[in-house]
């Protein structure tokens, strides 16, 4: 199979496919940041990083204060 194609099904959606560009170059950002910079919504946003991390695309890290950055 091609890379390409094996990495647009790995991503698999148009949501996954924005926070990850969002997140090239950026490094890491807040959660209300990828909201404000995406303009998805909270549970649309949770359920893509969600998926993410699962895949092993992003690595979430909560700090001691009760924000997470991703």
């Amino acid at each position: 199979m091609c890379p390409v194609v094996e990495a647009v099904t790995e991503i698999g959606s148009e949501w996954r496919l924005i926070v990850l560009h969002d997140l090239v170059g950026a490094g890491e950002k807040r959660f209300n940041e990828l909201k404000r910079s995406t303009d998805a919504s909270s549970r649309t946003l949770s359920r893509v990083l969600d998926d993410l991390e699962e895949a092993g695309l992003v690595e979430r890290r909560v700090e001691d204060k009760p924000i997470a950055t991703y």
